[in-house]
Order: C-alpha cells, then structure tokens, then sequence
C-alpha cells in the first residue's frame, strides 16, 4: 500500500494519465479497506487527500468533493473538513453554501488551530454573513493572520481585504 501512496504522490509525473493514477489509488483504498484492522490511518488519510486534490486539480469538482466528503467518514482531520469549506463557499462541485463551509472550517479549526489558510478563508466566510457576532469574530481572525510571521503574502493580503470590507 506504502507503493501504491508514494505512487499517487507523484501525481505531477502522470497528470497526463489521470486514469491510471485513480485506477492506482482505488486499488489502494480497495486494499486498505480489506485489511482495515492493520492499516494506519495515515495511509487512508493520504488516499482520501490525494483523490480529492487529484480530481480538483483536473477541475472535476463534484469528484473532487465527493471524496473530500469520504475523506472525512472515515478519518476526521483539517486537510478533509478544510477542503469542504473551500468546496462549499465558492460552490467547487457542490452548490455554493456559506453556512456549510463556516461548518467544516469550524472543525478543520478545531483539529489545527494554528493553520493559517483555515483561518483566513473562516474569516472570509464569517465578513459574509449578515451577522455582527460572525463579522467580529472576522475581523479577529483576519487580524491574527495579518500579524502573524508565519503567514505569507497571500495570506496578509486576503486578511487584509477582508479587514478593509469590514471597516467601511
């Protein structure tokens, strides 16, 4: 199985054969779900991730949410409940719903409270709704990733459009 992950990882060697990398990590997930007693969950994490990412960078987006959404079934972590967030605030795959992503980036949150990207896109979501408590809790979190030394340029730049639409 180990193979078959390393395999999907080189997903930018084989994007011209998008079949043979799923068909790959199918039979991955096929064999990790038989022997399901002895598997680390990292590796069902990995295979999860790597479908959906795969899928969202050939711009086939309901696939790409689709396992986003097996993702977390089966294991709960950020990267899974982060990339609903995405899928559903911009409507990637599946119908656009503000209210469902603010859902998964509350949780991706709760497992990794210091992932800025998470942060950043709650932030947008919540300067959205027509709602005070969500439009402070906005400016708190956008404020946290503009001054943070580990967010990068795109990260300061968004945090701070989003300050600069709630402070008019």
């Amino acid at each position: 199985i180990r193979q078959l992950i390393l395999l999907s990882n080189l997903y930018d060697c084989f994007k011209n054969d998008l079949l043979a990398v799923e068909q790959t990590m199918l039979r991955a997930l096929s064999i990790a779900k038989s022997d399901d007693s002895r598997i680390d969950k990292r590796i069902l994490q990995t295979i999860y991730n790597n479908l959906s990412t795969i899928y969202y960078r050939e711009k086939e987006y309901a696939k790409a949410a689709y396992w986003a959404h097996q993702h977390i079934k089966r294991e709960k972590d950020n990267d899974g409940y982060f990339a609903l967030g995405l899928y559903y605030h911009f409507g990637t795959g599946v119908d656009k719903d503000n209210k469902k992503a603010i859902e998964y980036l509350r949780q991706a949150m709760e497992l990794d409270k210091e992932d800025l990207g998470t942060k950043n896109l709650l932030a947008k979501c919540y300067s959205e709704e027509d709602n005070q408590a969500y439009k402070d809790e906005a400016k708190k979190l956008a404020t946290i990733v503009l001054e943070s030394n580990n967010a990068n340029e795109q990260q300061k730049e968004n945090a701070k459009g989003i300050l600069d639409r709630l402070n008019k």
